[in-house]
């Protein structure tokens, strides 16, 4: 029984795969519009291709331009010859139009290419025209159509040559964020005190670990990018010096046990506190000079 609900299941998700995948008729010829990436300000390329060619002669395709994109060219320099153009011709399947278009058939944002008759159909696929754009120094992150309408498509017969399109566009992504964090140490440095002695409950009063200077075991961290940060504290003990133990807390002494907010333009500050001896005494067993008692790290996440 399972092995009849496995097969089952996988013919279910070839066949969802199936009708989701674009299907073109034979017989038909494909114009793809190529997409890339740009940024404000850039000047790229966008390829025109020719697939599926059952043959034809001649073609004109009406180009639009969506709101950001602009033919990337001067207009006082454009002349008859094909390199002052904002559109490369190929050889690969028809030659443009040696005639430059003019007046409506070339505004800021739309042409009108004609690939005129060869007599004989071409049967070849591939490149035919590259445009040449120009991206909006001031334009928005997002997607930018490049729109094409095929206004004929003729076999040498000049019968229509049924044709598909896919359209293209200019992806401007958004802008790259920033991660900063600056952190500042204390001195991180301390001094064990004995404390005093107290005879009636035997043990030595205010004993513990200190900074040697003040804020030597504050730790600040600043938000200078423009990305949120959680970011971790952790102690490490130093090897053969278990019992010495650290923790961390805020300003005002409440335990800091878990990730802190550091929000983009914030910053926020923590502090050491170590703990712990090894001496009968309630000392450390050894004198201790310099000596590495453990090690902090500091996690910075992203959100």
């Amino acid at each position: 029984m399972k092995r009849f609900v496995s097969l089952v299941l996988v013919i279910m998700m070839l066949s969802m795969f199936a009708l989701s995948t674009p299907v073109l008729a034979a017989g038909e010829i494909t114009f793809t519009v190529g997409s890339r990436e740009a940024k404000a300000g850039d000047s790229v390329q966008i390829p025109i291709t020719v697939s599926g060619n059952p043959g034809f002669s001649s073609v004109r395709l009406n180009i639009t331009l969506g709101t950001g994109l602009a033919w990337d060219y001067d207009p006082l320099t454009y002349t008859n010859s094909q390199s002052t153009w904002p559109f490369i011709g190929s050889s690969e399947v028809l030659a443009i139009a040696t005639a430059r278009p003019t007046g409506a058939n070339l505004t800021e944002s739309y042409v009108s290419l004609m690939f005129p008759s060869t007599m004989e159909n071409t049967y070849d696929n591939g490149l035919l025209v590259t445009l040449k754009l120009k991206v909006n120094e001031t334009v928005a992150p997002g997607d930018i159509s490049i729109t094409v309408v095929v206004s004929q498509c003729f076999d040498e017969n000049d019968k229509d040559v049924p044709f598909n399109l896919i359209p293209g566009r200019v992806t401007i992504p958004g802008a790259q964020k920033m991660i900063q964090l600056d952190i500042a140490w204390g001195g991180m440095e301390f001094t064990y005190n004995e404390g005093i002695w107290n005879p009636e409950t035997h043990t030595f009063v205010g004993a513990g670990w200190a900074p040697d200077a003040v804020d030597g075991n504050k730790i600040s961290v600043a938000n200078k990018g423009d990305v949120d940060l959680d970011v971790t504290f952790t102690y490490t003990q130093a090897e053969m010096v278990t019992a010495v133990s650290g923790r961390f807390v805020d300003g005002a002494a409440r335990p800091v046990d878990r990730a802190v907010a550091v929000n983009a333009g914030n910053d926020a500050d923590v502090y050491l506190v170590l703990s712990g001896m090894s001496g009968m005494s309630g000392t450390p067993d050894t004198s201790w000079n310099k000596q590495t008692v453990g090690s902090v790290t500091v996690t910075v996440d992203g959100r």
